[in-house]
């Protein structure tokens, strides 16, 4: 790169070629060298640009380049509002109700809406939830028929706003998004959401008899805009809310202060963080499903679910051999954390599986239905109960004799539950099967009686002997956990 100085020795160099003009250089007269001054600035700062420029083939560098890489991408920056638990005390001598939807601020002049209200009899206190963010609604006019006709999003006047969520509707009711019109038939009421390299962010329709549906001239679109103020809105415990408007006399009754925060805002990505993200697809692409790994998006979408199992019909012909209602079937097995107690334990080997309607599936079981489906709507997605296949630990340990038995006992027998049998999985742990090395490894960094000299531990893992089954979660049950403790022979040869 080419720095100023440079330029000016260049200049300096050339002047000699100019007789007249070399005095008035010499005597540093302003009328010359400010025009000189300003051009070795000018360039040397094109020279850096293009520095910058070929350098930037191998590693985004500019703000402006960052900002049209992540737009090419799709990598839209978005904030995650708030959540909070909030105490609310009825002062008055009647039962007061608050609905999910009310508006509220808080001690910073910062809007929240209720999400989960309350019914709180006279002189009693009761919690409710809320969300910081702050809605917006505008309406356009389609101005003409061109195909992925686009809508700019309005910014709010103030700038520490963070946009959250988008929902597009017309006369005919709400649209759907779809991520770049992934699954998305032609005339589907359906639109994409792209941001431009100058932060600007679009709602697109679609094309007639290609992807979507493109709106008729003089349709008239409504579209809702979510905003939140992120990190920013951190209201300190104990802290006052007030309703935003009086609209019945008990308002005046009431009395609001946090609680709690359940869930912390989040300010979209910085630049930098922008950079790193747009170089790796699985970062910023939540839709992708590459060669049937639907395992791996039920779990990235319903991060909380301890067993999630999921497996194509060539899996399924292995497991139980062909069937012609298999063709392009995708099997899905899932077990929330209240259910892990309640499901059947399988001792002897099940050739069938048991099939669940979708008539009576659980709330999560239709949202991963719905988010596999999301990603790829080609599949019949059959659902499929879990079974139980216990793993047996057995563990004979020898303790100094300053140990109770039965106490260490106890403690071995609590620790391989917690960690690989029921109660590891209501503590929201992954599953994972048991090992001979992961389990001594455990005992000897947590039980104090198994880490002195005197103590020896010898442990084994049994896996059912079953064939695997896709369905099948292995767990240590109570009844699979077999502890023997005995005092150690051992002695010290010498005086301490």
């Amino acid at each position: 790169m080419l720095t100023k100085a440079d330029f000016e020795k260049i200049i300096t160099d050339s002047v000699a070629n100019y007789p007249t003009l070399m005095p008035l250089f010499q005597a540093k007269d302003p009328r010359v060298l400010q025009p000189l001054n300003a051009m070795a600035s000018m360039l040397s700062m094109l020279s850096a640009q293009v520095d910058v420029a070929v350098f930037e083939t191998f590693q985004k560098t500019r703000e402006s380049t960052i900002l049209a890489d992540a737009a090419m991408r799709g990598i839209i920056p978005k904030g995650k509002p708030a959540n909070a638990r909030i105490s609310i005390e009825n002062k008055s001598s009647s039962q007061y109700t608050i609905s999910a939807g009310r508006l509220m601020t808080d001690a910073t002049g910062k809007y929240w809406v209720v999400t989960s209200g309350a019914v709180v009899g006279a002189g009693q206190s009761a919690f409710i939830t809320a969300v910081q963010q702050t809605e917006n609604a505008s309406t356009h006019t389609v101005s003409n028929a061109n195909p992925f006709y686009s809508i700019e999003i309005a910014k709010p006047d103030d700038d520490d706003l963070f946009l959250s969520a988008i929902a597009v509707s017309d006369k005919n009711g709400e649209l759907q998004w779809k991520d770049r019109y992934v699954n998305a038939l032609p005339g589907d009421r359906v639109y994409h959401v792209e941001i431009d390299d100058r932060s600007r962010i679009f709602v697109r329709f679609g094309f007639d008899g290609v992807v979507g549906h493109s709106p008729l001239i003089g349709d008239i679109i409504t579209i809702k805009t979510t905003w939140t103020h992120g990190t920013n809105a951190q209201p300190k415990a104990q802290s006052p809310f007030a309703l935003d408007a009086i609209i019945s006399p008990l308002d005046a009754f009431v009395s609001l202060k946090l609680d709690a925060i359940i869930e912390s805002g989040v300010n979209p990505v910085g630049i930098n963080t922008l950079r790193d993200m747009a170089k790796y697809p699985i970062a910023y692409d939540h839709n992708a499903v590459f060669l049937g790994e639907f395992d791996y998006l039920i779990r990235r979408r319903f991060p909380e679910l301890p067993f999630v199992a999921a497996w194509n019909e060539a899996i399924e012909e292995k497991t139980r051999g062909a069937r012609i209602d298999n063709i392009n079937c995708l099997f899905v097995s899932i077990a929330e954390i209240s259910q892990i107690a309640s499901l059947p334990i399988e001792l002897t080997t099940q050739s069938n599986f048991t099939e669940k309607p979708l008539s009576s599936a659980t709330t999560k079981e239709l949202a991963v239905i719905a988010a596999i489906n999301e990603a790829d709507n080609s599949y019949k997605v059959r659902l499929i109960s879990p079974v139980v296949r216990p793993v047996t630990v057995t563990v004979d340990a020898s303790v100094a004799k300053v140990y109770p038995l039965d106490e260490v006992q106890d403690q071995i027998k609590q620790l391989i539950l917690s960690s690989y049998g029921v109660i590891g999985y209501e503590a929201g742990d992954r599953f994972v099967k048991p090992s001979f090395s992961a389990v001594f490894a455990l005992l000897k960094s947590n039980i104090v009686s198994l880490q002195d000299a005197l103590s020896d531990v010898k442990v084994t893992v049994s896996l059912p002997s079953l064939p695997e089954k896709p369905e099948a979660l292995y767990l240590v049950t109570p009844e699979s956990v077999v502890v023997t403790v005995s005092h150690s022979d051992s002695q010290r040869m010498g005086w301490s």
